[in-house]
């Protein structure tokens, strides 16, 4: 399904960067802005995500939500073996 729609994200942290990602990604939306006063791995110290990023680590115990976590899990995989943004790494 393509679309003309255009939607414009405030904030470039993890959340910022992943619902752009999201967005583009389910077809609804051709146009995705993003607007932050810092991206991607700034040091400035009102920049939280290159700090405390996209760390993750499932403690799911029940099945629903160990579902939910796989999901998750597949997206960042995702993420980082296509490349889709620098800001996202695998750290083993």
């Amino acid at each position: 399904m393509s679309s003309n729609s255009e939607v414009v994200i405030i904030g470039a942290g993890v959340i910022g960067l992943t619902l752009g990602n999201l967005l583009l990604d389910s077809g609804k939306y051709q146009k995705v802005s993003i607007i932050a006063e810092h991206i991607g791995s700034s040091d400035h110290p009102e920049y939280t995500s290159s700090k405390a990023g996209a760390n993750w680590s499932s403690v799911a115990e029940d099945e629903i939500h160990q579902e939910y976590d796989a999901i998750t899990y597949k997206k960042f995989d995702y993420f980082v073996k296509n490349k889709i943004t620098p800001y996202i790494k695998s750290i083993n």
